[in-house]
C-alpha cells in the first residue's frame, strides 16, 4: 500500500513496487465509498487537492512495507456492486488505462511501456464489493491462493 503513487523501477526484471507506506490520502468524497472515514478532517494542501490524511500507524490491523513484488493488480469497484465478486481482467482491457497515465519524454517511453507490460504480467482483477470486510477477506484469499 502506498500514498499518492507507487514506483516500479525500470531497470529491473521483476515487478518490484516502491512507495510510501506511512500515510494514505483520500479525497473528501472517499467517505462516500468508505464510511469508516466519516468525520476525518479535510487537510488543505498548498500543492494539491484537499484530502483526508490517515497515518497507517492508526490502523494497526494493516501490515505495511516500503517495497514489495507485485503479484496481482486489483481495481477496486465499490460503486456498482450488486454482486460481490473478483473478476479476472484481460491485460488488453486495462492497457489503455495505464498507458494514458504514463508521463515520459520520448527517449524513455519505450522503457516505461516495457515496465508497464512487465507489471501487467501479474494477474489483473476487478474487485466488486459492498462490504469492506468481505473485500479484505477476498484480497487475502487472492494473496494466499492466487485466485
Amino acid at each position: 500500500m502506498s500514498d499518492d503513487s507507487t514506483y516500479i523501477p525500470m531497470d529491473r526484471e521483476d515487478r518490484l513496487a516502491v512507495g510510501n507506506c506511512n500515510q494514505i490520502r483520500f479525497r473528501p468524497s472517499g467517505s462516500e465509498l468508505f464510511p469508516e472515514l466519516a468525520g476525518r478532517p479535510i487537510t488543505p494542501r498548498a500543492a494539491g487537492k484537499p484530502s483526508m490524511e490517515v497515518r497507517t500507524s492508526e490502523l494497526p490491523e494493516i501490515s505495511t512495507v516500503n517495497a514489495t513484488t507485485v503479484e496481482h493488480v486489483v481495481f477496486l469497484n465499490r460503486k456498482c456492486a450488486d454482486t460481490q465478486e473478483l473478476i479476472p481482467l484481460r491485460t488488453s482491457a486495462v492497457w489503455p488505462w495505464f498507458k494514458q497515465h504514463l508521463i515520459s519524454p520520448p527517449e524513455t517511453r519505450g522503457a516505461q511501456e516495457a515496465t508497464l507490460s512487465r507489471l501487467l504480467n501479474a494477474g489483473v482483477f476487478e474487485l466488486r464489493y459492498r462490504d469492506l470486510g468481505w473485500a479484505i477477506d477476498r484480497i487475502n484469499q487472492l494473496v494466499k491462493k492466487g485466485n
